[in-house]
């Protein structure tokens, strides 16, 4: 009999707590995805996973990169130092989000400035203002 294992939506509810998290969304609005919009207006908080394994017990240990996006370098380290706080503390303060209980976060990609090249200011030309971090968590489907 195969093995099947239920691995939680750890990218939908990270973003349901960001969105719900009033320090974070008083700085970027609803604007916490996975995806930018074709047009996106910034401060915004894009947040996709870029590795981690999953146990065969169904634990999985997914590594989440934040992208923080500002109008100016400022704004966007502002979309950091939020973004930052609400995700490390996440299985302190909220361990189960939806179906998906979260038993630890632990940073795992140094913060880095690296300005989005693919989104240029009408304006300016200059490239979009963006700070780069990476958590580790450590997420289970809940029954």
């Amino acid at each position: 009999m195969p093995l099947t294992l239920t691995l939680p939506d750890v990218e939908s509810a990270l973003v349901t707590y960001g969105k719900a998290y009033a320090a974070l969304t008083a700085v970027t609005g609803t604007r916490i995805a996975t995806e930018l919009p074709p047009k996106p207006s910034f401060p915004s908080l894009k947040l996709t996973r870029v590795g981690g394994t999953p146990e065969h017990t169904g634990v999985d240990h997914p590594i989440i990169q934040f992208e923080c996006y500002g109008t100016t370098d400022l704004t966007a380290y502002g979309v950091y130092e939020k973004a930052f706080k609400a995700f490390i503390e996440l299985p302190y303060v909220a361990p189960v989000q939806g179906s998906v209980y979260f038993g630890a976060a632990d940073p795992a990609i140094p913060l880095n400035f690296l300005p989005d090249t693919s989104i240029k200011d009408p304006t300016s030309g200059k490239s979009q203002p963006r700070y780069i971090f990476g958590i580790m968590f450590r997420a289970q489907q809940y029954p």
